[in-house]
């Protein structure tokens, strides 16, 4: 496999991870293999039984070592000094066609030194869910892991009850998460944390490498602000198509600034700021307008991380970390800088660019206005175009359904202010409705599709869905003639209103 290299990550020293051998899976069968991001991956030649071997791990090629990463994580606010991969393998590298490497990760591939009383296995629903999601994130624009295939490994995982298992075969800039770093920051292993700082600074912010002007320690300031920056718009991106991530604890925030896990995650339909999809999230800790918060707080524990390298402590067992100066600057100024991308991605989704606080004002009651009258986040902001366009365009027949939303008394007062305001701006109603539709998709990936596809799958091994709607979010702002259901929210009978980690 000409393309496949051994990972620039097993180059870091023997206590970043635990090599691994090659797995069993005699009765595995390639379920998916998602050709568009293998032409990218440089990996078309591969042949069938390469595909499966190498990818179900069974087979390993010259020259590649796999490996379980070690980290640790903050999950729901309690502290795990010790996860690492309990159920997947990182592979290698591969080289994309715009040079930048990328890394192969086994999802669902058995048991690792991590997996404490786990079974390394991961479902093959659960497979299909993060499929179905991260390429549809992808085709929205939004960073994320992706989807390389899918492996049926023709075993049985016992969950709640006896399910089919699976293999994700997963791509990302790099797996190296704020977890990692707390790993090592647990164990105060400074040089450890300077030297993951300095593999993730080559690997992401190259810039970095050789900061002029700047002392030793300076470019792990700037390389905590260049992070910040970076899960900030991800985070903004998140919020702009309703996504609630579910499970944001720090081992799931990549440092590359990537979605990473798309276990108990969702697409918001009714709008609801403190929507919570995720059946483990009990308290709501992740809800949709928390995601902020959640971000800053871990940002917060990454600093402390990297406050280790900075400071440099002489006694490096000392039980209190202290923040410099120059990362406590950093994090006052994460409220502002959330604030000024948050409003840009949302004045976006309403044609406005915020100039003061009467447009804030009015983008704020919009919000106010679909949760008051439980409307689609999605179609609420899709179909504000369809107030300038001419009517009975053919995207304007999707909305017939929810089109009472718009002749509310007091949405009608809300549209007029609206429509005042923007034909100040320097656009006309063309070109304001192409970047509204640009902003603001048609398609995602609803809960009830995703289930619904998956249930398929499972039962009779049909993908004619899958591939369906994956067909038709690869476009995700364009009308799709035909295929107007898949627009529209879940009919009561359909609302999925949990979703569920695969382990």
């Amino acid at each position: 496999m000409a393309n496949l290299k051994s990972a620039a990550y097993i180059q870091l020293p023997e206590r970043f991870y635990q090599k691994l051998s090659a797995t069993q899976l005699p009765n595995a069968q390639l379920l998916f293999w998602n050709a568009s991001l293998a032409k990218q991956l440089q990996l078309n030649e591969l042949s069938e039984e390469q595909k499966l071997g190498v990818f179900s791990g069974q087979t390993i090629p010259p020259g590649i070592t796999p490996v379980a990463q070690a980290y640790a994580g903050h999950q729901f606010g309690s502290f795990t000094a010790q996860l690492g991969d309990g159920r997947a393998r990182l592979l290698g590298d591969v080289e994309n066609l715009s040079g930048e490497l990328q890394e192969v990760h086994l999802k669902g591939s058995g048991v690792t030194p991590f997996s404490r009383r786990g079974d390394g296995l991961a479902t093959l629903s659960s497979v299909l869910r993060e499929l179905m999601v991260s390429e549809g994130m992808h085709s929205l624009g939004i960073p994320t892991s992706r989807t390389l295939a899918v492996i049926k490994t023709g075993e049985i995982v016992q969950r709640e009850s006896e399910l089919p298992g699976g293999v994700l075969v997963r791509v990302a800039a790099s797996h190296v998460r704020i977890g990692t770093f707390e790993y090592f920051a647990a164990r105060r292993d400074v040089e450890a944390l300077r030297t993951l700082a300095n593999f993730v600074i080559v690997r992401h912010y190259p810039h970095l490498v050789n900061p002029t002007d700047k002392s030793a320690t300076e470019k792990y300031v700037l390389l905590f602000e260049q992070i910040m920056q970076k899960q900030i718009k991800l985070i903004c991106q998140w919020m702009r198509v309703g996504f609630i991530h579910g499970v944001m604890n720090t081992d799931n925030t990549f440092v590359s600034g990537e979605t990473l896990d798309y276990g108990p995650c969702a697409f918001m339909e009714a709008y609801d700021p403190l929507m919570v999809l995720s059946s483990i999230d009990h308290g709501g800790r992740y809800a949709y307008a928390r995601q902020p918060q959640i971000l800053h707080w871990n940002l917060q524990s990454l600093a402390y991380c990297l406050a280790l390298i900075i400071n440099n402590p002489a006694n490096s067992n000392a039980q209190e970390i202290q923040l410099p100066e120059s990362l406590v600057n950093r994090l006052e100024n994460f409220d502002s800088q959330f604030t000024l991308q948050w409003q840009k991605v949302m004045g976006e989704k309403i044609g406005l660019r915020i100039s003061s606080q009467e447009d804030l004002t009015l983008l704020n009651g919009y919000f106010d206005l679909l949760q008051k009258h439980k409307m689609d986040f999605t179609l609420g902001f899709r179909q504000l175009n369809n107030q300038l366009a001419k009517p009975g365009t053919n995207e304007s027949t999707v909305l017939q359904n929810n089109s009472l939303f718009f002749e509310h008394v007091d949405v009608q007062g809300w549209l007029t202010q609206w429509k005042q305001r923007i034909t100040q701006q320097d656009k006309t109603n063309h070109e304001l409705t192409k970047s509204m539709d640009a902003a603001n998709p048609l398609f995602i990936p609803r809960n009830h599709l995703v289930e619904k596809a998956i249930g398929k799958v499972v039962e009779s091994g049909d993908l004619s869905l899958v591939e369906e709607l994956l067909g038709v979010w690869r476009n995700p702002y364009e009308f799709h003639s035909g295929k107007q259901a898949w627009s529209l929210p879940a009919t009561e009978n359909e609302k999925v209103t949990a979703t569920f980690c695969g382990t």
